[in-house]
């Protein structure tokens, strides 16, 4: 049996104590939060962990050069998303770029509590978690 957790990445302890509280709650799955921006100190105990990595005054290039080199440090159990992800036409790119570089899911700014919960799910069967908006951008962009 494949075991999972949850781990959150992001400056903001008060916001990630309580999503990682919120959604252990509703997943059932160990989570944790951390200030450290690397993911590989998110694979600790379990086999396969979904990363959350807010996006909210960090920088997601950091992130990026992680996924590039993810592979080789010994990050092939960690499923990363982004979360706080904002909304403009410049971060669109980003997120893009993050998408085809392994990210597993994108949630937005505005986004409630319970479309967490959901995404977990969705991201652990091995599924993308996507914006039906940011789809069909990407659709679009590769049709020009």
């Amino acid at each position: 049996m494949i075991r999972s957790e949850i781990h959150i990445l992001g400056p903001n302890k008060l916001q990630n104590a309580l999503m990682a509280s919120y959604l252990e709650s509703e997943t059932g799955l160990p989570c944790s939060y951390s200030k450290d921006m690397n993911l590989s100190c998110a694979l600790k105990g379990g086999d396969r962990s979904l990363v959350f990595w807010d996006c909210s005054g960090s920088i997601v290039e950091n992130l990026l050069t992680q996924l590039d080199t993810g592979s080789d440090s010994g990050c092939a159990g960690i499923l990363p998303a982004l979360f706080n992800a904002a909304l403009d036409r410049k971060a669109y790119k980003v997120h893009r770029e993050a998408v085809i570089r392994g990210v597993r899911g994108i949630f937005f700014e505005d986004d409630p509590p319970e479309v967490f919960a959901k995404g977990v799910s969705v991201i652990l069967k091995g599924e993308h978690w996507l914006s039906r908006d940011f789809l069909n951008k990407c659709v679009l962009e590769t049709m020009d």
